[in-house]
């Protein structure tokens, strides 16, 4: 397993529906700056620290705007969209995506970030089940702006 400095990838999961530009902008930046801190704490070995965002790859909403964020951060982007071949059909293949994305992207992601549209704050389905996947790996986990949970990294 990497070392907790080692960890540059913030994954974003969120509501088709969701729309606030501005707060998945300034928590995946604020995330960026703390991943970027860890990276250089003195204690950590010298790093050249390049952050990541990664999602689903739903074309609206949560996943759309964090493209868009990347972009104008300068971030890497890496995107899983559903494969149908290693995903099989609708409605398991969601499930198996955020299962594939999160296995492969693991040792890499120092922060979830979930977001809804859901007034009540409920997430989503999908988003729900991300997260719970995440928290059953103990990565850190933000529900928009309120820390969840948080599992840190094993050295």
């Amino acid at each position: 397993m990497k070392k907790t400095w080692d960890r540059d990838t913030i994954l974003v999961t969120g509501s088709r529906d969701f729309r606030d530009v501005q707060l998945i902008h300034r928590e995946v930046e604020m995330c960026a700056k703390e991943l970027f801190l860890m990276a250089n704490h003195p204690l950590a070995m010298p790093s050249t620290f390049a952050p990541r965002v990664v999602h689903g790859g739903c074309p609206t909403g949560a996943d759309s705007i964090a493209t868009s964020v990347a972009r104008t951060l300068g971030f890497e982007l890496k995107v899983y969209p559903v494969d149908h071949a290693l995903d099989g059909p609708w409605p398991a293949a969601g499930p198996r995506r955020n299962q594939r994305m999160l296995d492969l992207e693991s040792e890499r992601i120092g922060i979830v970030l979930a977001f809804t549209s859901a007034p009540d704050g409920q997430l989503t389905r999908g988003t729900a089940d991300c997260v719970r996947r995440a928290l059953a790996m103990k990565l850190p986990v933000r529900a928009g702006p309120v820390w969840i949970r948080t599992h840190p990294p094993s050295a």
